[in-house]
């Protein structure tokens, strides 16, 4: 049966169903209201502390889209919604050289310098009549301005982590530049010349504090520093023989886009009476520095060498550009003394163009 409550209880309550009107009952239906009433306060708490937290994600929302620099902007939503940070893709220098991530196995090959074909290459001055103060002159066969040009580069890791050099790592490179008279057709299209560059490189990832922590112009970081020999030749013989060795030391810098080479050379002194080339420092100069720019796709890279003895030099740009799908197009400038062992000491301007293989 129905029987009316106190009124000073709430509504919810003034009515009830007593089933058992007993001193259980009673007490039974005196926990339940306090169970809801709990519930009923929890719930409550629970909307408010929810409300305030949407209203505090829509202000922080609010604050990350009214940020005007889109790199602060996107750091901003990265923080708010936990979101893990990117691992910076390897530069050039770390990539090339192996300086992180060790991708490249022991005695696997792997390019070092460009390796390219061009099919048309123009000499402004072919050098017909070579020579040296130690060779005369040596006339060649009829030399065509129009040729043909490649270069295969590659080196091989030979050991890691070589003792008492704080990580370093030795590697043996090679580089090939070939000329070829393909359009000369009169002279059954020789071969003008071929450089042959092999090399023994250590190479030092800088480590230390000072590399670590400092930051050059342009966000530019010192990455490593690579130690080498060098054998340069052209494989001929008599007055056509040309060939030197040096050593030399690069400083290798880089940022997420741009790499700096800095690299001084000394000559190995040879026998002045066996010596192909006793000058060939005045035209070639101690050293050279090269830059290097890769955005996307393309590449920009700038060689330059000057000798202060002999007020004389070079400029060398590259520039790499996507064609279709893998395959990329190759332009190649060069004004100066240099461009080949037998033109060492020769002005020249050329211009080529060709497909790229391989970059650096």
């Amino acid at each position: 049966m129905l029987r009316r409550k106190p009124r000073h209880l709430p509504d919810v309550w003034q009515i009830q169903f007593e089933l058992c009107p007993n001193r259980y009952g009673v007490e039974m239906m005196l926990i339940l209201r306090r169970l809801l009433w709990a519930t009923l306060l929890v719930w409550l708490n629970s909307s408010i502390a929810m409300g305030a937290e949407q209203t505090s994600a829509h202000a922080a929302i609010a604050a990350c889209k009214s940020t005007q620099n889109d790199v602060n902007r996107l750091q901003c939503y990265d923080q708010l919604f936990g979101t893990e940070e990117a691992k910076a893709p390897a530069s050039l220098l770390d990539y090339t050289w192996d300086l992180k991530s060790e991708h490249i196995p022991l005695y696997v090959f792997s390019s070092y310098q460009p390796n390219y074909v061009l099919p048309a290459r123009y000499v402004d001055d072919p050098n017909a009549i070579p020579a040296s103060p130690t060779h005369p002159l040596t006339p060649m066969r009829k030399v065509d301005p129009m040729e043909m040009s490649y270069q295969l580069s590659f080196k091989n890791k030979l050991l890691r982590d070589v003792p008492m050099t704080g990580g370093g790592t030795l590697w043996f490179a090679y580089t090939q530049k070939s000329f070829w008279q393909l359009y000369n057709t009169s002279q059954s299209s020789p071969f003008r010349e071929s450089d042959y560059a092999p090399e023994l490189i250590l190479s030092l990832p800088a480590r230390n504090s000072w590399s670590l922590e400092t930051t050059l112009p342009l966000d530019l970081k010192w990455k490593m520093l690579n130690l080498a020999i060098l054998h340069e030749s052209n494989g001929q013989s008599g007055g056509l023989s040309r060939s030197w060795n040096r050593l030399y030391a690069e400083f290798g810098f880089d940022n997420e886009h741009l790499a700096v080479l800095l690299r001084p050379w000394m000559r190995i002194p040879e026998n002045g009476k066996t010596d192909d080339n006793p000058d060939i420092t005045r035209f070639m100069g101690y050293g050279d520095a090269r830059v290097i720019y890769k955005y996307e796709e393309q590449y920009l890279s700038v060689l330059g060498r000057y000798s202060v003895t002999g007020n004389k030099g070079a400029l060398q740009a590259d520039y790499v550009f996507p064609i279709a799908g893998s395959l990329k197009g190759y332009l190649q400038g060069f004004s100066g003394y240099g461009n080949s062992l037998i033109d060492y000491n020769r002005y020249q301007n050329v211009l080529g163009l060709g497909v790229l293989i391989t970059p650096w």
